[in-house]
């Protein structure tokens, strides 16, 4: 539901269940961000509760991200445990890593074609000890790249 009441507000502002972070790149857009937000919540027939509501805050760490001065960048310390992330020797092993590396897959084009060949080695038909190929291997590094490259998005 918070993702629909924000369409179209994707530039500066962002939901998780019922978690709603703004981010605007000047004091001034901020504040006619919060405006628009608040009206879409009050014309939806929503409540907030205001203790809360946290407003002007120069950066906050929200739910892997850090948001703030208009943007929105991964957690510093998410994108380096990906990058370090060793390779995966089991089934189980690779389902974590891609469950970790998708948490960011909105800022990587064709996440799902870099992640195929790894998509594939969690198939139930396969064995819990896993092939690792060259493909693989390509597509693993491949991702920690794409993750490790993420810019900040937002209203600029």
């Amino acid at each position: 539901m918070a993702d629909r009441l924000l369409e179209g507000f994707q530039g500066f502002a962002c939901a998780y269940l019922d978690d709603i972070a703004i981010f605007s790149g000047t004091w001034e857009a901020h504040l006619e961000h919060i405006s628009v937000v608040l009206k879409r919540i009050q014309k939806a027939g929503l409540t907030l509760k205001p203790e809360k509501c946290h407003v002007g805050i120069a950066e906050v760490q929200y739910l892997g991200h850090r948001v703030g001065s208009g943007k929105q960048k991964p957690e510093p310390a998410k994108i380096e445990a990906i990058t370090q992330w060793p390779q995966p020797r089991t089934k189980t092993q690779v389902m974590a890593f891609l469950g970790t590396a998708g948490y960011y897959r909105k800022f990587v084009a064709e996440y799902s074609a870099l992640a195929k060949p790894l998509t594939d080695l969690t198939k139930k038909s396969l064995p819990r000890q896993i092939a690792w190929s060259p493909e693989c291997e390509e597509a693993f590094q491949k991702l920690k790249a794409a993750i490790k490259c993420i810019p900040c998005v937002g209203s600029t």
